[in-house]
């Protein structure tokens, strides 16, 4: 039986470009379970989009980066969201304890 992650757990987590042979593994927040074995995630890069989509810069060694236990500078892409398979997701990473401001922002 593959691990059960929670609502706000941060994981690394495969993300495909377009198709499912492409991709990149990187940083991911848990928003929900949506099937037996699929999770709705939001998408970290470290790459800054500020000012360019919705979404918020976390330093690294800011409380909320060392508890999303980022090894980057990272934003978290409030528009970019994936229902993605169990077997995308590598491991657990860390806790986002801004989960609710983010549901907030997306209006859930």
């Amino acid at each position: 039986m593959p691990p059960q992650y929670l609502r706000g757990f941060v994981v690394n987590v495969f993300f495909p470009y377009t198709e499912i042979v492409d991709g990149k593994t990187r940083p991911g927040i848990i928003l929900e379970k949506c099937g037996d074995n699929e999770y709705t995630i939001m998408y970290v890069t470290k790459t800054d989009l500020r000012g360019k989509c919705k979404g918020k810069w976390i330093e690294k060694n800011s409380k909320e980066g060392k508890e999303m236990k980022l090894t980057h500078d990272s934003f978290v892409n409030y528009e970019r969201i994936k229902d993605l398979k169990t077997i995308f997701i590598d491991s657990y990473r860390g806790r986002c304890s801004f989960i609710d401001e983010i549901e907030a922002e997306l209006g859930l």
